[in-house]
């Protein structure tokens, strides 16, 4: 079994020493190699719990162990009086920056108050890299209003 405390506490261990896995600001961040290596270490670890574990088998233990801890995360901010309920919320410390506020469903994006003159680009893709990698596409996403709109459209 994979939730025995000892084991989870050695996995989100590993996980908080690769800051590339989860903190978006990390140079590491957009490294692919790096954050490869990264998921093996914790598929190895993994592995030692479930003999067939996977990457894919990781990255849904880290999902389902952060959507547990942001929920936790969101009790405390709205009443700074309640006693978290779970045992490694304390553990998953190391990221509750990385948490946005608000309700932990809300995929709406930033609200007006907290982003100033920023546009959403929906229809259009848009090539974009990251720390000088090859470039990626993605189809949408937040831009500052330092662009003009005739290079908005140009992108």
């Amino acid at each position: 079994m994979d939730n025995r405390p000892e084991f989870l506490t050695a996995f989100i261990q590993l996980y908080e020493r690769h800051p590339c896995l989860w903190r978006a600001r990390d140079p590491g961040y957009c490294n692919r190699r790096l954050k490869e290596a990264a998921y093996e270490e914790l598929v190895a670890l993994h592995r030692t719990a479930v003999p067939d574990a996977t990457r894919d088998t990781v990255r849904r233990k880290i999902n389902n162990l952060r959507c547990a801890f942001r929920k936790e995360l969101n009790r405390v901010r709205r009443d700074p009086a309640h006693r978290p309920a779970l045992w490694y919320y304390e553990l998953l410390g190391f990221c509750a920056d990385q948490e946005p506020r608000g309700r932990s469903g809300d995929r709406r994006g930033p609200r007006a108050s907290e982003v100033s003159h920023t546009h959403y680009i929906t229809p259009t893709t848009i090539e974009y890299s990251c720390a000088g990698l090859p470039s990626h596409r993605a189809s949408g996403m937040w831009l500052s209003s330092d662009l003009s709109a005739d290079e908005s459209d140009d992108v």
